[in-house]
């Protein structure tokens, strides 16, 4: 049986599940956090520099994951999260600027 694969196809699959995996990895940390009492986090723009994974898609999937645990957490002991961004990265760090306001409410959020 021979499979064929539309090439953006695949990439896009691909893409989610790196996606997915991230998400899974930023609600884990913040679960975590939480559960041993701590008051902040610190995550880096995973993927976006060597890696070239697509800035908007790490910076989404970062801050929805963030605004999906605070919904699900009201009690946490999180309050400060902290988004490290290379300052020569200026995609991200625009992403990241354009993001952090739908979730200034729910946390203090720095883009460093």
């Amino acid at each position: 049986m021979l499979l064929c694969f539309h090439s953006s196809t695949l990439v896009e699959s691909v893409v989610a599940v790196c996606v997915e995996t991230l998400r899974q990895l930023i609600g884990k940390a913040l679960t975590m956090a939480s559960g041993d009492g701590l008051t902040s986090i610190a995550f880096p723009a995973v993927g976006t520099g060597h890696l070239q994974f697509p800035s908007d898609l790490v910076g989404r999937a970062m801050f929805e994951e963030v605004k999906s645990f605070s919904g699900s957490s009201p009690q946490t002991s999180v309050s400060s999260i902290l988004f490290v961004v290379y300052d020569a990265d200026t995609e991200t760090l625009s992403v990241s600027r354009a993001v952090v306001f739908l979730l200034e409410d729910a946390f203090i959020l720095h883009v460093c």
